[in-house]
């Protein structure tokens, strides 16, 4: 889908702000989410309002068509940044819905010539598994916290712990501006693979037709060497009479 048309979509539906952040960074472009945009969803989990539309688009997004699994990879990409380093409830809401990502351990994709449906079923069942264990969980959001602590210059080494919320509605305290964390706030070798896995499809097309022009310029090749070889002796001058 291209922006003019998500964006037309956005506004058709009349979706939120984390809404439409969560449908930026699991688009189908053929890149990975930057690592700002998912720092700022993460921050957002830790209001109420906000938190419940983000969950509900990003279930939306993993229950998507194969066909879109752009949609379904990219979603969960950004469920495992969220349960890393979003509110607690993220972590706790997967739980509740660990049916949902169960169906995507066994993810399929019907096409002959490539196969995006392995990196989902890996990416679903490394998450299960996280969720799975608590003391992993724990360590690695930690980790995860403290990282994106140091991309905002905080040095000291706690967890990062949003503002207290207010007694302000949801609504009211939503319109706040919440920080965003600079691109490289993801994990480096995490945005490596999402962003080869999202170009592969576009790189074996490449591929596909560069082989496809080869053959048609062997043919063409082998087609005008046949016709050199057919013509030759009609072009060759007619030997010159000799004189006794």
């Amino acid at each position: 889908m291209t922006t003019l048309r998500r964006n037309l979509k956005n506004v058709v539906h009349n979706y939120s702000d984390a809404q439409v952040k969560v449908r930026k960074a699991t688009s189908n472009d053929p890149w990975g989410p930057s690592g700002a945009l998912m720092s700022e969803i993460s921050d957002m989990t830790y209001n109420s309002q906000a938190f419940s539309e983000i969950m509900s688009m990003l279930w939306k997004r993993l229950a998507d068509k194969a066909k879109h699994w752009r949609h379904i990879c990219k979603g969960l990409v950004l469920m495992e940044y969220l349960v890393k380093t979003g509110s607690e409830k993220v972590a706790w809401q997967c739980r509740e819905n660990v049916s949902t990502l169960r169906l995507l351990t066994s993810f399929e994709y019907p096409s002959e010539e490539r196969d995006p449906a392995q990196s989902i079923r890996d990416k679903a069942t490394k998450l299960i598994a996280l969720l799975e264990d608590p003391d992993r969980l724990k360590s690695e959001r930690a980790s995860a916290i403290k990282a994106k602590n140091r991309m905002r210059g905080d040095s000291r080494d706690i967890p990062y712990s949003p503002p207290r919320q207010s007694q302000q509605p949801p609504q009211a305290e939503s319109k706040q501006p919440l920080p965003a964390a600079p691109d490289d706030a993801i994990d480096a070798d995490l945005e490596l693979e999402i962003a080869l896995q999202v170009s592969r499809e576009e790189y074996n097309l490449r591929q596909e037709e560069q082989q496809r022009e080869e053959l048609r310029l062997q043919s063409v090749l082998e087609a005008s060497r046949l016709e050199e070889e057919t013509l030759a002796p009609l072009r060759m001058p007619p030997p010159l009479n000799s004189t006794g």
